[in-house]
């Protein structure tokens, strides 16, 4: 596939004219110039991840969370109260809907005793899980410049091996597959939620940890890029996220 190709069906095909928009399947592009996904390339996958699919996926390994994690726990059962200044509360509604990012516009300290409470710190790789509630799914993937930050009891976390590379699998919560299983598993409990244990029986594809790390990136720079120019150019935005979606899914099966 050449640049032009790829420019062609954006152009073309989507009906997008903005260079902005343009701008993100050479994003996808241009990692795809330089690394392989097994046999295909990441721009195939995204433009034909039908016909890319029998060709990729025996590279690549199925695996459930519980073996690519060293451990999954539940947070801090301890109510708000004012920001001391350092140490962050991070509940599910501190998460947002859209980006994922940690929200710091009505900061929050834990009430309890910081001093026995360092189980519940997150460390950089840290997973959260959204486990009840009508955001029962939702994820963060904890940022060092996020600073001290302690996870509530209502959400999961799950801390990230070394076999797999955090930003990936963060990724991956993002695609169609992983909203499927949540809905589903959801429903079969009642109640909206989702265990720790049954966010252990997910599975996702994995391939070599340095594939993860450069689609991790990739999907990361494209959420940088969707970020900057979420205000100036909803048009962009618009474009952006449905091809963001399309890739990380079809990553995935």
């Amino acid at each position: 596939l050449e640049p032009l190709r790829v420019r062609q069906w954006v152009i073309e095909d989507i009906g997008i004219r903005d260079e902005l928009c343009v701008a993100v399947t050479e994003i996808l592009f241009g990692f795809a110039g330089q690394t392989a996904i097994g046999c295909a390339t990441v721009t195939q996958l995204t433009l034909f991840p039908r016909r890319s699919r029998s060709i990729w996926i025996a590279a690549w390994e199925q695996r459930k969370l519980s073996s690519i994690a060293a451990s999954f726990d539940y947070g801090l059962n301890a109510a708000a109260t004012e920001y001391d200044g350092k140490n962050k509360y991070l509940r599910i509604t501190d998460i947002d809907d859209a980006t994922h990012e940690f929200l710091k516009s009505d900061l929050t300290t834990p009430l309890a005793d910081l001093a026995m409470s360092a189980d519940y710190l997150l460390e950089k790789g840290d997973l959260l899980f959204a486990r009840t509630g009508a955001s029962v799914g939702k994820t963060y993937l904890y940022r060092q410049y996020d600073g001290t930050v302690y996870f509530a009891g209502f959400l999961i976390r799950a801390r990230i091996g070394e076999s797999a590379d955090p930003e990936f699998v963060y990724q991956a919560t993002l695609t169609d597959a992983y909203k499927k299983y949540v809905a589903i598993t959801s429903q079969r409990s009642g109640q909206p939620g989702v265990n720790a244990q049954e966010y252990t029986d997910y599975q996702l594809m994995l391939p070599s940890r340095t594939e993860q790390q450069q689609i991790g990136m990739t999907l990361r720079s494209l959420d940088n890029l969707i970020t900057l120019h979420q205000r100036t150019c909803p048009i962009f935005c618009f474009c952006a996220h449905g091809s963001r979606t399309n890739f990380a899914s079809a990553l995935q099966g």
